[in-house]
């Protein structure tokens, strides 16, 4: 039985492992799977794999990095409690920080990333957080590469309310990681953080034993371009003509104490589809989370329970008309 993980964990920095960049024959979308859904053997794992969301944020001194995944667990595991819901197994979670790359604050941002990065090609991961779900679907403590030895590390896994702010997710869960490092041991002075996460899934074929299938960074991007899912944010400018697809958070907001806003970085309470804008929301879309957050780790809200339908709140109200 899988119940939520808080640890505080201390490591010794290593070497970065090479990740798998080889593309893979199926075609998946991540921000909530919003595609056609794949009705093969391999539906149920495949929607385990999907990587829903990314956030970053700052909080008395803490860089939060939220990952949430399976956006399909309220439907397809109607049973799952916050105790006996598990991850897949055999899968790896990285959470990669690139804090080397250049990133141009004082031109326009027409792609809405958080501003223009100087040299894409260059984009790789300074540090990695690495999470490994064993055979039975339970994930293991944080291991994390780049970082001080003295590093320590509050962490969450489980299932946790979705807090992507949107109708149809209302009533819906997500499986979540929750990660809490002291920021000064993550940033550098006037140095940009590029934030991306990928899943990874059991490879024969390559040399690191995984093979990336999922991505993400910022939202509502990948889902639009999926080839995204399987190749590096180095190779997504040259390769595949979009902007690298990764959370940038911006040096002046590392060194105060006001929040970051979307989309330099990420919040929970950032309604990204108000600012992003998206054809199918309703007049009278949500705004805000249907359940509210924590104000301290893990930050997320608690799951819904295990229901068959969707609950009564969720229901769409009609506008209110406005009184002459």
């Amino acid at each position: 039985m899988l119940k939520k993980y808080r640890r505080l964990l201390t490591f010794s920095a290593a070497g970065l492992s090479a990740l798998a960049l080889s593309a893979i024959p199926a075609v998946r979308a991540a921000d909530h799977g919003d595609h056609t859904p794949i009705e093969n053997e391999n539906r149920d794992r495949d929607r385990q794999l999907r990587l829903t969301d990314l956030y970053a944020f700052i909080r008395d001194g803490y860089l939060v990095l939220i990952l949430n995944s399976n956006p399909e667990v309220h439907e397809t595991d109607a049973g799952a409690t916050e105790d006996s819901f598990r991850f897949p197994e055999n899968v790896k979670f990285e959470i990669n920080i690139d804090r080397h790359t250049q990133v141009n604050f004082d031109v326009q941002d027409p792609y809405r990333i958080g501003g223009r990065i100087v040299d894409p090609e260059n984009i790789a991961p300074d540090i990695v957080f690495t999470i490994v779900t064993d055979e039975n679907g339970e994930p293991k403590p944080p291991k994390a590469t780049g970082l001080s030895e003295t590093t320590k590390i509050d962490y969450e896994y489980g299932l946790k309310d979705d807090p992507f702010i949107r109708n149809t997710r209302c009533g819906a869960n997500v499986a979540a990681i929750v990660l809490q490092v002291p920021l000064n041991d993550i940033s550098l002075p006037n140095q940009p953080l590029l934030i991306w996460a990928t899943s990874n899934e059991i490879s024969h074929h390559s040399p690191s034993g995984f093979e990336q299938v999922e991505h993400a960074g910022p939202p509502l991007r990948s889902m639009f371009n999926p080839p995204i899912n399987t190749r590096p944010p180095s190779q997504h400018l040259q390769g595949l003509r979009v902007q690298p697809d990764v959370l940038i958070l911006n040096p002046d907001n590392l060194t105060s104490q006001r929040r970051v806003k979307f989309p330099n970085g990420r919040e929970l309470e950032d309604d990204v589809v108000g600012i992003v804008g998206h054809p199918e929301e309703p007049p009278n879309r949500w705004t805000e989370n249907d359940k509210p957050f924590r104000d301290e780790f893990p930050y997320l809200a608690d799951p819904h329970d295990p229901q068959p339908e969707k609950p009564t709140d969720c229901v769409t109200a009609e506008p209110e008309e406005e009184t002459p």
